[in-house]
């Protein structure tokens, strides 16, 4: 497996962001937030390909996608199947017979083609199995048992148990496998912690957290609060997590790729998140202290020869917090493709297949608000970019690249800048939420 995913074949690339290996039940905000971004995932293809999304790509973006990419957009087949946000992609084509036969059909003129999933949930396997597709990263289906692990480690309380198995620090926290013994436990331990987080065991992007401080509570409100938030969203499965909160200075993720042979790095990046909802990030991560650095490169090691040993292939994260001092606490693992892997994917492609390794680049990643009054079309955007000299050059491979186009929808940019130093990459982006008009 190449960093760079250069291939003689052709891939379906099925952009299920939305699964159920991320969050138990998905709502309508939930999958609505997740769907509309499904077609940024045409950065992974190449000429041949076909890009399987719940919502139709922008027109206007993929053209400008493919110019960049260097292919023709007719030779990149984009198919969407849109419908309810609260069933994931995999469902509403094995629901729908039509979409399901002419996929198939499709397919038939694909003779090679594999699937790159963005996680592998029971939905997407049950379709792949449909289609009689192989999976790309697995020379073999996955059995029963390494599909258990794929759900077990992307929940919170697995991934802990894991993570303490291979003597990688975890927060203080307990698990709760019903309301019943959640309210049981939770007093005591706010008690012991005086500050605490409240997280649903499967779940992604901030869904559902909540933190909560002994000082805000008097008698009862406390178990009467807790009740009133899990009631909010009672399609939850009824499990989770309480950890002692933690100030972290710092959130980086350790993003591996592994491979029949072994588990690789492929990138430290430091996260930034909005109201605990993971938004962006930069690699190589900056401030990192050389300890600090050294010692999530021994967590990932321990990790991915682990998960290598289990079968796993792909790629996967950890993510961490660091404190003001300097502990190193993992969190999580995103196990399955992340946020960051296409953009990823993208640099390597665009500016350096070993940009890491070779310290080359620096790139930041991001998705803000921006003001009533920005852009309103893609073209006009990408106009301003370049009269202000900001907009990726295919001759220098540096400057802003927008990674997706939702802006009249959620009024959001979602933007990538690669620049040769950290300067740089401050100048541009100060620029580019100017010109944009983003709230910073």
């Amino acid at each position: 497996m190449t960093k760079n995913l250069k291939r003689d074949f052709p891939i379906l690339i099925f952009s299920n962001i939305v699964n159920n290996l991320m969050i138990g039940k998905v709502d309508q905000k939930y999958g609505e937030s997740l769907n509309i971004v499904t077609p940024r995932e045409i950065w992974l293809a190449q000429e041949g390909d076909i890009l399987v999304s719940c919502n139709a790509i922008n027109a206007e973006f993929k053209t400008y996608a493919c110019d960049l990419l260097g292919i023709e957009e007719q030779k990149v087949n984009t198919l969407s199947y849109e419908g309810n946000e609260e069933v994931v992609l995999a469902d509403r084509i094995i629901n729908d017979k039509e979409a399901l036969d002419q996929l198939k059909t499709t397919l038939s003129q694909y003779p090679d083609i594999k699937m790159l999933a963005f996680a592998h949930d029971n939905s997407t396997l049950a379709l792949a199995k449909e289609l009689g597709i192989e999976l790309m990263d697995y020379d073999e289906f996955p059995n029963d048992d390494l599909i258990e692990s794929f759900y077990y480690i992307n929940t919170k309380n697995g991934f802990k148990n894991i993570a303490e198995s291979l003597d990688i620090k975890v927060a203080p926290g307990i698990y709760a496998d019903s309301v019943e013994q959640l309210l049981e436990q939770a007093p005591a331990f706010l008690e012991e912690h005086k500050k605490i987080v409240f997280k649903f065991n499967r779940s992604s992007n901030g869904y559902g957290i909540l933190i909560l401080n002994e000082s805000d509570f008097e008698d009862d409100n406390f178990i009467e609060f807790l009740k009133y938030h899990i009631n909010k969203f009672d399609d939850q499965p009824k499990e989770f997590i309480l950890e002692k909160f933690i100030e972290f200075k710092d959130i980086p993720s350790i993003e591996l790729i592994v491979d029949n042979k072994s588990s690789n790095l492929l990138y430290l990046c430091n996260q930034f998140c909005v109201n605990y909802s993971w938004s962006g990030m930069i690699t190589p991560p900056l401030g990192l202290e050389k300890e600090v650095h050294q010692s999530l490169d021994e967590i990932g090691e321990k990790f991915g020869k682990y998960i290598h040993k289990l079968g796993f292939r792909g790629i996967c994260d950890v993510d961490c917090g660091i404190s003001e001092s300097n502990e190193i606490y993992a969190t999580e693992s995103n196990f399955r493709r992340t946020g960051g892997t296409y953009t990823d994917l993208l640099v390597r492609r665009l500016y350096d297949d070993n940009y890491y390794e070779n310290n080359s680049c620096y790139w930041i990643a991001n998705v803000k608000e921006a003001e009533e009054n920005s852009f309103s079309t893609l073209p006009e955007a990408l106009t301003e970019l370049k009269n202000l000299g900001i907009l990726f050059d295919s001759e220098n491979n540096t400057g802003v690249i927008l990674t997706y186009y939702t802006y009249p929808k959620d009024k959001k940019w979602r933007y990538l800048i690669i620049e040769k130093t950290v300067d740089g990459i401050k100048k541009t982006e100060h620029r580019l939420l100017e010109a944009l008009k983003i709230l910073n």
